[in-house]
């Protein structure tokens, strides 16, 4: 689903279950996926699960990507009120670190279609 979300931004695509591939010299990383939360699954249950998936993917982005972006914090629990928050977060183009906001120079989609895209996220996953 984020691949047909984003074809105008989309450079490569690289099918691998190998992290040092799939993340070697990554530029930006936008991790969306965790376990969805399916109908009475206990919200602990969900969390441990979760953490496994995110501790990987920390420890794998540390070993292989570029340390070129940081600070992107999601706030809230998977459901509308998510809020992602890139007032801190920092990007590096071309040699340059950079706010999200004067690297990017779209505030009006990080404001608007972004969040949105967050906020809903869980719930398209789910119907999909």
């Amino acid at each position: 689903m984020e691949l047909q979300d984003c074809p105008s931004l989309l450079k490569d695509v690289i099918t691998t279950d190998k992290e040092e591939i799939a993340l070697k010299d990554m530029v930006v990383a936008i991790l969306l996926g965790s376990m969805p939360k399916r109908d009475g699954t206990e919200r602990k249950v969900l969390l441990k699960a979760n953490v496994k998936i995110f501790k990987c993917q920390g420890a794998a982005l540390k070993k292989y990507a570029r340390k070129s972006v940081k600070n992107v914090i999601i706030w809230g629990n998977h459901s509308s009120a998510q809020y992602p928050d890139v007032n801190h977060a920092k990007v590096k183009l071309q040699g340059k670190e950079d706010g999200t906001y004067a690297a990017l120079e779209d505030d009006s989609w990080l404001k608007g279609e972004f969040i949105t895209a967050v906020q809903q996220c869980g719930t398209a996953v789910i119907k999909a």
